[in-house]
């Protein structure tokens, strides 16, 4: 059975990634999770399935001796400066996304790793507005011109020149994934966060007020952490690839509104309003990114997505229900 070394195992689709590689019967030794801040929450009911490693991307001589310590055969790296901060601190995010992500490279180049699978960003292709070409709705390939327009999307898209470029010259698969968005345990900042902690306050039975972010999306690409972290398993268990990049992202599109729904279902004594339409928020700038078009991640590496929209909010939701000793919920026939 193969090693395993997750950076950012604690992260949104880390703690994913590191539960299904445990549920599957991988040993505490050959789950290494590498991580600067681990959130430790999140990994409670499985921290002796794993070994823990504190460390930072940008920490070459760390990173080394991990790698030299416990030999890892695939490398799944998702430690990264987030989106949000990216924007407020963008020399953190060259050093971080840019730097510590070359040095993960690095690491997997000297050390004797089959496949470097590593999170990049659909946030490369700027927005709908740079694709005036295309038919409405626009749909992006991965074969599309990039339109990078803050340093998170810089960043990421610097890794993928860079990934290619190793993916070239040396031995390991470096294979970049452009996540389009997940959500789920792990994160409590940001738009993603604000979405998380809506979901589970009406989940709690609480009011709340949709995030004005989310309501702005004519189509959202969101998929949920599990069908996200079981796939990132799936992929870098592999070792040969058509390509250097992939899009990732559900099947089909939804709007936010769909999720409220689920939840009026399943909650109905939670009051869940929605904001004034005219309302602006900080994350603003990032609207409105094209649809990804998903054929290479389902039909070239033949994956499938396990969670509908439904199925996932009452699975989050029962989570939060538990911990509060709250009596899980199903949805009405």
């Amino acid at each position: 059975m193969s090693t395993y070394l997750i950076t950012g195992g604690t992260g949104l689709v880390g703690n994913y990634v590191v539960s299904e590689l445990v549920d599957r019967g991988v040993d505490a030794g050959d789950v290494v999770v590498y991580d600067l801040y681990p959130n430790e929450d999140v990994i409670d009911n499985i921290a002796d399935d794993i070994t823990l490693v504190r460390g930072d991307v940008t920490d070459t001589v760390r990173l080394l001796e991990t790698c030299k310590q416990y030999d890892p055969d695939r490398v799944i790296h998702l430690g990264a400066y987030v989106a949000h901060k990216s924007w407020e601190n963008p020399t953190e995010a060259i050093e971080v996304n840019g730097i510590g992500t070359n040095n993960v490279f690095d690491a997997a180049r000297l050390s004797d790793v089959a496949t470097c699978l590593y999170a990049s960003t659909a946030s490369v292709y700027g927005t709908v507005d740079d694709y005036y070409w295309k038919d409405d709705p626009v749909v992006v390939h991965e074969t599309d011109p990039v339109k990078p327009e803050n340093p998170y999307a810089v960043t990421k898209y610097t890794s993928e020149v860079m990934g290619r470029t190793y993916d070239e010259k040396y031995s390991p698969s470096y294979v970049g994934v452009r996540i389009g968005g997940a959500w789920g345990l792990g994160r409590t900042v940001g738009a993603t966060g604000q979405l998380n902690t809506f979901i589970r306050e009406v989940g709690l039975g609480n009011d709340a007020t949709v995030p004005t972010y989310w309501t702005k999306w004519d189509r959202i690409n969101l998929s949920y952490g599990k069908d996200v972290g079981r796939w990132f398993v799936d992929v870098v268990d592999r070792d040969e690839f058509d390509h250097h990049v992939y899009n990732q992202g559900n099947r089909e599109g939804y709007r936010v509104e769909r999720i409220v729904e689920t939840l009026e279902r399943l909650v109905p004594e939670a009051t869940i309003e929605y904001p004034d339409p005219d309302d602006d928020d900080e994350w603003s700038d990032s609207l409105a990114n094209p649809q990804l078009d998903c054929s290479r991640w389902y039909d070239d590496l033949g994956l499938e997505q396990s969670w509908d929209v439904e199925g996932a909010v009452v699975d989050y939701v029962n989570h939060h229900r538990r911990q509060v000793g709250l009596d899980e919920l199903t949805l009405p026939t």
